[in-house]
Order: structure tokens, then C-alpha cells, then sequence
């Protein structure tokens, strides 16, 4: 069959196609490039690995023809993007064109600190002479290379279910939190510090540990973290635990604020009686007994002062005493906030440690804490002598008069000539002088959430003290004047 001069045609064009694609292609192609690249067993596909040799890295010469070899210009740095400007010139390096194969080597100090967060590429550009002039092929870029020599540091917690941290627990069922700097794929797991007999596991953020010696008493759990590269750390970091015994007290231990005032504290695991003793490890007065402390399975322990100590329980009948462990008693912060409004102001002064100590010192926290408010008078109650003290007075321009110390557990009045509020930070006080009278105090910050009206003030007072309180009357701001007193008749007839 004869083909046409139009299916001739086609043929033509699409054979014309071909070669036109094939002579692009040879065009494109890179231009004396080094070829058949070893970098001597280090990887180059970014994956982490441990190296403490020097890295070398070589290669071959790939010439085109009419073209002669000068050498190559390399440098080292932490970007995959070629380089179109490394020449001679501003090269970190050269290798001469008599070095067969070619080679680059890199000392081991100078990846000796590399973490796995540290890419490195080695840049290598050919350098050559065309006939008319020297020229530099295009940038071969070989990398990214992850030398990882830093091993992984971390810390341990033991936890509850909850994720809160515990010093004591019945159960040989530890849960471990972890946390690492780089996040490992292994860690060692021991009750001793020697990683060689140490337990390994896959690393996660908690791991379930079951304690090998189940005896009670202080276990300290080390941990070493492995990461991919194989490096793990030197030192094992390590958490401490009390495993109690199935009777023993509890709370075993922890910190208190002293604003809990009191604690109970029993022996879990038996109705057995006891003997109950409180040994002061540090601080003055910590902690007393509130009732019996004598053949009874628990006690209720008041706090006084900051300071530590331990209880000791022995058995009425005979036996082994127990005791807790360390029960630390703190005093924390307490932030109250006082409101103002023009006029004469009750506030009580219920805090230490907030840095002020005198009239004029809260005069000057007002007026910083409330832009345009000035303060003109503080004064206090005089309940030795059953009358108003002299007041602190301000006159302005720095003229001020009868400065006096302000008493922890007080109140105050003080007049200023505009709405305001100030915050005050510190802890709250320990005691209070009643005076046969009339007294002027402020509640407890503690007691804040227990002490809701008149009638439980009075109560609290009744408890702490033994008086009998007649009355209790405070100050409304709002209409300047003092409020409608409490009375207590000793009838069981409270009137409001």
C-alpha cells in the first residue's frame, strides 16, 4: 500500500520531534560534575548515626572533552541550597588536580558537639579551564549529613493516675514520666546506679515500671536515655519513692500549709491503738496534738509555725513502732485585695511580709497603686485604753504627722478622697492580743471560706480563745457610719 505524502509527513515530524528532545536533553546535562561519590561509611540521606572518626569524603573527576581540570573548591555548611558563587576565591578549601581519587576530610573535633538537630552539607564545584577562560561546574551538594555524638539528657518523675508527682505509694507499680532534650528511642530502667544490669524499654513519654524489690521502705529509680544514633547518657538521672508497708501512717508525708491549721493523721492497714509522739526536725514549735494522742488509731495535729517533723506511733499491746515520714509545715503567700471608696474606710492589716509596716508605708502603697487618690488620715483602736489612737496625718506637699507602726492582725481606718483598691501579697498572721473590751481585728486569710458572718467569727473566737464575745460590729462605707452590731445575750437569742 502506498502512504500518502501527508501520513510521510507526520512520520517526518514526529521523528524530527524525537531528536529535537533527545539534542535538549544532551544540552541540559551538567557539565564536569564529580561523579561516583563515597563518603567512607558515613550516611548522607540525614538519618542520625554516632561518628567520632574523621569524615572523608571522596570522589572522581568527570571531564568533558577540550576541557582541562584545575582542581575543585569545596565548604562545609548547614544549607541544602547550591552555591553558585564558591570559587577559589572565598573557597573554605581546594584539592589539587594531582590528588587521585580526589578527597575532603573533615576532623572528628569538628563535629565532636553535633546533636541530631545539626544537618551538615559538603558543597564541591569543579574547577577548570574551558579554553577561553576558567569556569566551575555547578554545585554538587552532598548531604545532609546527621553525625549525632551528643547523648539525650532527661529527667523522671513518679506519678499517680493523675500525672501529680508522689514520694510514697502501697503499690510496686510505678509510673514513669519522662521527659527527654531530644526525644530518645530507648531508655534503662534500674533500682541500682549500674545501667549494665538496667532493664531496657522503648521510650515514651510515661512507662510502666514494676519495682523487682517489693520490701518497703526508699527506692530510688534510675534512668539512662538512648537515642537512634546509639548515644546514651553518662549519668543517670533519678527519682526516690517510698514504698509503705500495708500499715503504716498516713499521710505518710508532704507539705502543709499552715493555713490547714490541722491535720489528721491515722494508721492505714489495722484498727490497732497507739502511742503518738511529734519529733521537731527543724523549726520552733511546728506542731502539737489537738485531744488524745494516747491508744487511738489516729490523731489531729495543729500546725503553728513553718518547720518540719515527724510522727512516731507505738503500738499500745506490744510491737514494732512506725513511724511517718518527713511532714513539712510552710507558710505559702496569701494575696488579699482591700477596696476603697471616698471617705473613711475599715481595712484589715492581716498580712506579714507584704513591705509595709507603718501608716505612712500604706499611705504611699495607695497613692501608687491608684493614679490622682490621696490619703489623708490612718488611724487605729487603742484597746488598752479603750479609745481611737492619734491618727496618722497627711498634709500633702511631704507634710505628714504622728507616723505610727502598723500591728499584724489589726484594722484600720483610712480615709481617702477617691475609689481605689490595693493588693497586697504575704503571709498571714499568727496571733492577735484581745484586750477585755472593745478590739478592733481583722479575719484570718485562711479563714476566709469558713468564717462566713458575725456568728461565726464569734464562734471561731470562742474555740481559739475560751472569752465570750458580746458583740461584733464593723464599718459601712458606703453610708459612713458604723453597721448594725451583732449581739450575743449568752441565751441562745442572737439579734442581727
Amino acid at each position: 500500500m502506498k502512504k500518502s505524502r501527508s501520513s510521510i509527513s507526520r512520520v517526518c515530524l514526529l521523528l524530527l520531534a524525537v531528536v529535537f528532545a533527545l539534542s535538549f536533553t544532551t544540552m541540559a546535562s551538567a557539565t564536569n560534575e564529580i561523579i561516583n561519590i563515597d563518603s567512607n561509611g558515613v550516611r548522607t540521606d540525614g538519618a542520625p548515626i554516632k561518628w567520632t572518626q574523621d569524615v572523608t569524603i571522596q570522589w572522581e573527576a568527570n571531564m568533558s572533552t577540550g576541557h582541562v581540570l584545575q582542581g575543585f573548591v569545596y565548604r562545609w555548611n548547614t544549607s541544602a541550597t547550591p552555591l553558585t558563587d564558591l570559587t577559589e576565591a572565598n573557597a573554605e578549601g581546594t584539592v589539587s588536580n594531582s590528588i587521585n581519587p580526589p578527597y575532603v576530610t573533615k576532623p572528628a573535633s569538628f563535629f565532636a558537639n553535633d546533636d541530631s538537630n545539626v544537618l551538615r552539607y559538603l558543597h564541591v564545584r569543579t574547577w577548570y579551564n574551558s579554553g577561553s577562560g576558567v569556569a566551575y561546574s555547578d554545585d554538587v551538594v552532598i548531604g545532609p549529613i546527621n553525625i549525632d555524638n551528643v547523648a539525650p539528657t532527661g529527667t523522671v518523675r513518679i506519678t499517680d493516675s493523675e500525672g501529680s508527682d508522689i514520694t510514697s505509694t502501697y503499690s510496686a507499680n510505678l509510673n514513669l514520666r519522662l521527659s527527654a532534650s531530644r526525644e530518645p528511642v530507648k531508655v534503662y530502667v534500674n533500682e541500682t546506679a549500674n545501667r549494665d544490669t538496667a532493664t531496657s524499654y522503648t521510650y515514651a513519654s510515661n512507662v510502666p515500671y514494676t519495682l523487682n524489690n517489693a520490701d518497703p521502705g526508699s527506692k530510688t529509680i534510675y534512668v539512662w536515655f538512648e537515642d537512634g544514633a546509639g548515644n546514651v547518657s553518662s549519668a543517670a538521672v533519678s527519682y526516690t519513692v517510698t514504698l509503705l508497708s500495708s500499715v503504716t501512717i498516713n499521710p505518710y508525708d508532704g507539705t502543709f500549709d499552715i493555713s490547714l491549721e490541722e491535720l489528721d493523721f491515722i494508721v492505714d492497714g489495722t484498727t490497732a491503738t497507739y502511742n503518738w509522739t511529734i519529733t521537731t526536725l527543724s523549726g520552733d514549735d511546728v506542731a502539737d496534738f489537738i485531744g488524745t494522742a494516747s491508744a487511738t488509731n489516729g490523731v489531729t495535729v495543729s500546725f503553728h509555725n513553718p518547720g518540719t517533723f515527724k510522727l512516731t506511733a507505738t503500738p499500745t499491746v506490744g510491737g514494732s513502732a512506725i513511724s511517718s515520714g518527713t511532714i513539712t509545715v510552710e507558710e505559702r503567700g496569701v494575696t488579699i485585695t482591700h477596696t476603697y471608696v471616698s471617705g473613711l474606710n475599715l481595712v484589715a492589716f492581716t498580712l506579714s511580709g507584704t513591705g509595709i509596716t507603718k501608716a505612712s508605708e500604706l499611705d504611699q502603697a495607695i497613692v501608687a497603686a491608684n493614679s490622682g487618690v490621696t490619703v489623708s488620715q490612718v488611724f487605729g483602736w487603742d484597746a488598752a485604753n479603750q479609745r481611737f489612737t492619734n491618727a496618722y496625718i497627711n498634709l500633702g506637699s511631704g507634710m505628714t504627722s504622728d507616723d505610727f507602726d502598723l500591728v499584724q492582725g489589726a484594722a484600720y481606718f483610712v480615709q481617702v478622697d477617691g475609689d481605689a483598691t490595693l493588693e497586697l501579697t504575704g503571709q498571714g498572721y499568727n496571733s492577735f492580743s484581745l484586750i477585755t473590751g472593745l478590739n478592733l481585728l481583722g479575719l484570718k486569710p485562711e479563714k476566709s471560706g469558713s468564717v462566713l458572718d458575725a456568728e461565726d467569727f464569734d464562734a471561731d473566737i470562742v474555740v481559739a480563745t475560751g472569752l465570750t464575745v458580746s458583740q461584733v460590729f464593723g464599718w459601712d462605707p458606703t453610708n459612713q457610719r458604723f453597721t448594725n452590731a451583732y449581739i450575743n445575750l449568752g441565751l441562745s437569742l442572737i439579734h442581727i
